[in-house]
């Protein structure tokens, strides 16, 4: 699986093969750095929701 950024007017959001997430965050530093793990990681597209979530609610 590989994974990329999207953007749309100032927001990111993520495009696997099946599934794209738009509209994630404005911080493309932010949300490069969530695509660069998911890559690495080979995630699962079918837990990318509850993954987003966590990385975002991890603070």
């Amino acid at each position: 699986m590989h994974y990329l950024v999207t953007e749309n007017h100032g927001q990111y959001g993520i495009r696997g093969s099946k599934l794209s997430i738009d509209d994630i965050t404005v911080s493309k530093e932010e949300i490069t750095n969530l695509v660069q793990l998911l890559n690495n990681g080979a995630a699962d597209e079918d837990q990318l929701y509850d993954i987003i979530e966590d990385w975002f609610g991890r603070w």
